[in-house]
């Protein structure tokens, strides 16, 4: 009976996986880090979407290079998936920096068809980010605050599709 039963659910979750969409691919782009464009960042991208729906879940963890070093970036957001062929996609979300600061996010994504299982991408997104800061006071102590400003990213990327979903049969 155990068996059958570990059968069974074997067969639904594969049932289950295989009627999603997992697309992986790697991202490279520019952003200005608060004001200054002199960034790179490289990556990956992993987009989950339950098959045939307009909202899939991402992240594009990236390491930025910059003047001040590294910084590993990992967003998680929610993308709305508007067209087929040509898809355009807003999204929002929040991320987390290496270097502690933190954030919200938001932007569009153009994303194109180029084979059956294969997409090319173009996007950009605002960033608000937040981090703690110190501030002297008038007795010559200081306190703690949390600062913040804005960032631009701009990135090209690839992905393909892992895992076939029904849409394709």
């Amino acid at each position: 009976m155990r068996t059958f039963l570990i059968i069974i659910s074997f067969l639904v979750s594969s049932n289950i996986l295989f009627s999603q969409e997992l697309n992986i691919g790697g991202i490279i782009g520019t952003a200005s880090r608060i004001y200054d464009f002199k960034t790179i960042a490289i990556g990956g991208t992993v987009e989950y979407r339950p098959a045939k729906s307009i909202l899939s879940l991402n992240s594009d963890p990236t390491l930025w290079f910059n003047k001040e070093g590294q910084i590993l970036t990992v967003p998680v957001y929610l993308k709305f998936i508007i067209g087929n062929k040509l898809r355009f996609c807003p999204a929002f979300g929040g991320f987390v920096r290496s270097n502690a600061n933190y954030g919200l996010t938001a932007g569009l994504g153009i994303e194109f068809k180029v084979k059956e299982r294969l997409l090319i991408y173009v996007k950009s997104d605002y960033c608000k980010e937040f981090w703690k800061a110190d501030a002297p006071d008038h007795f010559g102590n200081s306190y703690e605050y949390t600062d913040s400003g804005s960032s631009y990213f701009i990135s090209l990327g690839i992905k393909t599709n892992i895992l076939k979903s029904r849409s394709e049969n």
